[in-house]
């Protein structure tokens, strides 16, 4: 069915689907026809499914680069999650609009560098990176495709780049690096698995390539509103419900795990759960990331302040609640990490955690907040304050909604 080249191509809530292509010989341009992606988030972690299609103006090596907020795990993606997505969706909704409105959809969808681990899953050479500096970075890049970078242009684009991502605190990096010739080349799926307080998918880094591309991405997530909210221009709603609109399509956890068992794991059991699917179609250029990265240090910098000053005039308990919802910020700020230990250090022993699904919910509601969705924040905050938790999450939710009414 020719809806496998969409499932192949979508899934969202961040990231394979948009990789940076570096050539060993920079004259050689790159061009990646489609970008494929699907991903699952939580609030806490996101599952990114990814795959490509890539090919060059001649025969070249080239290391594809994909850039991270945490350390990520990578394994090998399943197609069957994609034959899964097909046989969930068709009796749902494209039975109901007939073939054509289906193949409509389906259509494309500050040490050096420290080398953390090389691993070989399939044809790819994988090897993850941590770097603190974007100076040892670009160094290290330019020394391992050959010393030399005559294609200035290319390598200021490079450059550029690099500085984007190091601006928003991202310090990790996956390279895989890959065989092209004029030939168009599938690049068979990774799975990404990485801690992370909002959903991501990176489209800056995809601008070392050239031409024109089709990028379909898939999302599962617990409220599909923000990374709607989120997306670029250029994107378009793909889609089709039964009534013949374009929208969200709800389906429970449980109906998850038929599809892709993993992502399922990352919700509570029967916990609701949002697919939309979006396409972009057009030149491999962007400016911004899913969602806006630009500015988020500054942002975290002054949400670890406001916590750290109400935390002073909070019972122990629930600075410790407060410090432990910032934490997955720290890649961002790191030297904020003492001010998170003294929050905590008030409380003798670790409180009792609430369940799971409350923890990720509050931590999502914080990832919008940061990430500009301010008004989605504060509603998924208020939605879960009706939850059943302890009482000192829910005192810290009253003083989030407190401090962050006017962030």
């Amino acid at each position: 069915m020719r809806w496998l080249g969409l499932c192949a191509v979508m899934f969202c809530a961040v990231l394979f689907a948009d990789r940076g292509m570096v050539p060993y010989n920079p004259r050689i341009k790159v061009f990646e026809p489609g970008q494929n992606a699907v991903i699952a988030f939580n609030g806490e972690e996101e599952l990114l499914y990814l795959t490509t299609s890539v090919r060059a103006s001649g025969r070249t090596r080239a290391v594809q680069l994909v850039p991270f907020p945490t350390k990520p795990e990578v394994s090998k993606g399943d197609i069957s999650v994609l034959r899964a997505i097909e046989r969930f969706l068709w009796p749902r909704v494209w039975r109901h609009r007939g073939w054509k409105a289906a193949q409509d959809t389906a259509g494309g969808l500050r040490n050096a560098v420290q080398v953390l681990q090389q691993q070989r899953i399939g044809s790819h050479n994988l090897t993850t990176i941590r770097a603190d500096e974007k100076k040892a970075l670009l160094e290290w890049l330019t020394k391992r495709l050959g010393g030399r970078i005559d294609n200035r242009a290319w390598f200021k684009r490079l450059r550029s780049i690099l500085s984007h991502y190091h601006a928003c605190g991202f310090r990790y990096w996956v390279l895989d690096e890959v065989e092209l010739n004029s030939s168009t080349r599938f690049v068979e799926p990774l799975v990404y698995r990485f801690r992370c307080p909002f959903m991501f998918y990176p489209l800056v880094v995809s601008s070392l390539m050239e031409g024109e591309t089709t990028i379909t991405v898939a999302a599962f997530s617990a409220d599909a509103a923000p990374f709607i909210k989120a997306m670029p221009k250029g994107f378009r709603d793909v889609l089709l419900l039964p009534n013949g609109e374009r929208g969200v399509l709800t389906l429970s956890s449980d109906q998850l795990k038929s599809i892709w068992q993993d992502a399922a794991e990352l919700f509570g059991s029967g916990e609701t759960v949002e697919l939309c699917i979006y396409r972009y179609k057009g030149e491999v250029k962007f400016e911004s990331d899913v969602p806006e990265t630009v500015g988020m240090r500054k942002r975290v910098a002054s949400l670890f302040e406001k916590l750290a000053k109400v935390s002073k005039d909070a019972e122990p308990k629930v600075a410790w609640v407060l410090a432990d919802l910032a934490e997955d910020y720290l890649f961002a700020v790191p030297d904020k990490a003492e001010m998170l230990k003294e929050m905590r250090k008030r409380c003798k022993i670790a409180p009792e955690r609430a369940k799971p699904e409350v923890v990720a919910a509050i931590k999502r509601a914080l990832g919008y907040i940061i990430c500009g969705l301010k008004d989605f924040g504060l509603k998924t905050l208020r939605g879960v304050s009706a939850r059943s938790m302890p009482n000192h999450y829910l005192a810290a939710i009253k003083f989030l909604l407190t401090v962050l009414k006017d962030f």
